[in-house]
């Protein structure tokens, strides 16, 4: 199955938001807020340059951002209601933005340590919020929507079980950043081969997409079997604790072909 080119990550996300003119603005300020940037590169400057890690900078939020919205706007068409709306703190535009931001700061905590970074996550991404959601929201609407975006950066941990539908989708789309082209940077720079590494190299393509027998399927092509380790150990893990794993199903590819179909003694 050959890769389909994508557009540019900008357009991916402000694809699945449209219509949501104030997601869209909040989009632009926050990805060109230096505060904002910093913390995506010294995140990776922690992941990456001191502990051999993949890409937890500006590059993996926003994938992890247009993955998430996907997700949420799969799960919408098919009438499944968002936390945010279900407890009627507000609507399904409000949902969005809680999404967007919770994806967009999900790794910010690395900045400061990979250890507790979902923690840490929550002081670092509070204080931006705090300069920039004045201008989209007020009174209790405000602090909910920076409560909610701040569970989805809590709850994205595979060790923490999501509370919400938002936080949910966020911690899945995490999971989906594990094609083989993001993985080759611990590879190319340290030499690394353990299995995580190895595992990771055999992905070559995730999409997103509706499902037949749940709303979303995530469709992971491989080019052998060792690609199963990173989605049982890394997605599978997310899937687990998401609170969404009824409505999503997993459909792992080798070559284009359903593994249960594959002779692996062929490959």
């Amino acid at each position: 199955m050959k890769a389909k080119k994508r557009p540019p990550l900008d357009e991916q996300v402000l694809a699945q938001l449209e219509g949501n003119d104030d997601a869209i603005e909040l989009y632009s300020r926050l990805t060109t807020d230096s505060g904002f940037l910093a913390g995506c590169e010294m995140a990776n400057a922690v992941a990456v340059n001191r502990l051999g890690y993949n890409d937890h900078g500006y590059t993996h939020v926003r994938i992890v951002a247009a993955n998430a919205l996907n997700m949420l706007n799969i799960l919408n068409s098919k009438k499944v209601v968002p936390t945010f709306m279900e407890e009627k703190h507000g609507d399904f535009l409000d949902a969005q933005a809680v999404v967007l931001l919770g994806a967009l700061f999900h790794d910010i905590g690395n900045a400061i340590h990979r250890e507790h970074h979902q923690e840490l996550g929550i002081y670092v991404a509070g204080g931006i919020m705090d300069r920039l959601l004045p201008s989209f929201y007020s009174n209790a609407k405000l602090h909910k929507v920076k409560l909610a975006v701040l569970g989805c950066i809590f709850e994205h941990d595979e060790s923490v079980r999501a509370t919400s539908l938002e936080a949910g989708v966020v911690k899945v789309a995490d999971g989906t950043d594990c094609e083989n082209g993001r993985a080759r940077i611990p590879y190319r720079m340290f030499g690394k081969t353990d299995i995580h590494a190895v595992s990771a190299l055999a992905i070559k393509e995730v999409s997103i997409s509706e499902g037949r027998k749940v709303p979303v399927q995530i469709t992971i092509d491989m080019s052998n079997p060792s690609g199963l380790f990173q989605v049982d150990e890394v997605l599978g893990k997310k899937v687990t604790t998401s609170g969404i794993a009824h409505l999503v199903e997993v459909k792992p590819l080798i070559s284009g072909r359903l593994f249960r179909e594959t002779d692996i003694t062929k490959l």
